[in-house]
């Protein structure tokens, strides 16, 4: 329903790039609602597909989203890993973490704002339906899927944060 509502408007090359990234991010998705897991391989498919994208579109950004990628990566990993060692609950995952920079990979740097901004709105409204569904009950919520949702949805957008 979303390819069919945001791709027309796009060209050619990004409805290919929605198409294409559809598998790997239902795959993930599927995965991780239900085994709170994020299969390496769903995520470095997607990786790939974007980079391939990306050097078919515009070959001299790669080396920077690739960075930004691996960056953000370590960054959003390392602050999980003391998240986890705070509290002793995990609060974003490696999977989360590695999906993030794969996501950077191919949105660019740049929609990281948006990014973190619809799939925490994302997380957070299923949260809370959650809570209201099942009062009392306190149990994690995967974010994979609205991760992998965001990025669906920003590649046909351009970036509101300059």
């Amino acid at each position: 329903m979303s390819l069919a509502v945001l791709a027309p408007g796009a060209g050619i090359p990004l409805q290919l790039q929605g198409l294409a990234l559809i598998p790997p991010l239902v795959w993930l998705s599927h995965r991780d609602i239900r085994a709170y897991e994020i299969p390496d391989l769903a995520t470095l498919t997607f990786a790939i597909i974007g980079a391939a994208f990306l050097v078919w579109q515009n070959p001299q950004a790669l080396l920077l989203h690739l960075a930004a990628g691996a960056v953000i990566s370590a960054l959003l990993w390392g602050a999980g890993e003391i998240i986890y060692r705070l509290r002793g609950a995990e609060g974003l995952g490696i999977g989360d973490a590695k999906l993030l920079g794969a996501a950077v990979v191919v949105l660019g740097p740049w929609k990281l704002p948006e990014l973190l901004l619809l799939s925490s709105a994302g997380g957070i409204t299923a949260t809370l339906a959650a809570r209201v569904r099942r009062p009392g009950r306190q149990e994690g919520i995967p974010f994979g899927p609205f991760i992998a949702y965001a990025v669906f949805v920003l590649i046909y957008f351009n970036p509101l944060f300059l």
